[in-house]
């Protein structure tokens, strides 16, 4: 359950709104949960505020998943506060929410949301105030994108604004490494949207198993990349940044535009 709030389960349900449902919904789950992603990523970094990893009476489960570097007694730890999967589950459904507007999908996203929410509690990954703030986050941030995607004529102006305010404040503190990557995934989203919006105004196929060959496609054709990318490139956060770019600007750009290319020879 508490996988249900991680990024890999964001990402794939993105790429299936945006490949076979809702073109527009999957852009705004991508976006606004990469968002998210990087704001929390900027108020651990500011807050600093230590998981209960190793804390006495706390037994917690499977802590390497979250360790980016350990105590002198060598328990691993990260920063805690706002939980991340309570933040990211809360904005996804937060968005389903406010998109749809039906009372399934409401009841749906508040079951799951503190279910993911508890499930960190459970680990002992969290304390009970890191997923009560990812979760209020996670909602505002759901809102907040809601009302710009109602009252802005053009969302990509704000992508674009979005990215440079979030590069801008790399120079206010050094971020993290998870930061960097959700930042640079922000940034190769919004030029991949440019590229499809001005030259292949990718569409979702009236048939169903065209849609599914694409989704199936796109998750290859990353993976593949992704590969690639880490043997090429070597460690460090100006490399973290480049082969993120590259990977959500494909996703986004270069591989729809593949996907309408193929379209078109098969009418022809």
């Amino acid at each position: 359950m508490s996988e249900l709030g991680a990024t890999g389960f964001v990402v794939l349900l993105s790429l299936l709104c945006y490949f076979c449902v809702d073109k527009d919904l999957g852009r705004r789950l991508s976006f606004t949960g990469l968002l998210s992603f990087a704001l929390g990523g900027f108020i651990k970094d500011a807050l600093r505020f230590r998981r209960p990893i190793g804390l006495p009476g706390v037994r917690s489960i499977n802590p390497d998943s979250v360790a980016v570097d350990y105590t002198p007694d060598g328990y691993p730890y990260s920063y805690s506060m706002p939980s991340g999967h309570a933040q990211t589950s809360a904005t996804t459904w937060g968005v389903l929410s406010f998109y749809y507007r039906r009372w399934p999908i409401y009841l749906t996203g508040v079951v799951l949301s503190l279910t993911v929410a508890l499930s960190r509690v459970y680990l002992g990954l969290h304390n009970p105030s890191d997923v009560a703030a990812g979760l209020l986050l996670g909602l505002l941030i759901a809102a907040i994108s809601a009302l710009a995607a109602h009252y802005l004529w053009d969302a990509k102006m704000l992508y674009a604004a979005v990215c440079l305010l979030m590069l801008a404040s790399f120079r206010l503190a050094p971020p993290s490494a998870d930061t960097v990557k959700a930042v640079a995934a922000l940034c190769g989203l919004t030029a991949g949207c440019y590229v499809d919006d001005l030259w292949v105004k990718f569409r979702i196929s009236a048939r169903a198993g065209r849609n599914l060959m694409a989704l199936a496609g796109v998750v290859a054709v990353e993976i593949a990349l992704g590969l690639v990318l880490r043997r090429l490139l070597p460690a460090g956060l100006p490399y973290d940044f480049a082969r993120y770019f590259i990977l959500l600007f494909v996703a986004s750009g270069p591989y729809p535009a593949l996907v309408m290319f193929l379209r078109y020879r098969e009418r022809e």
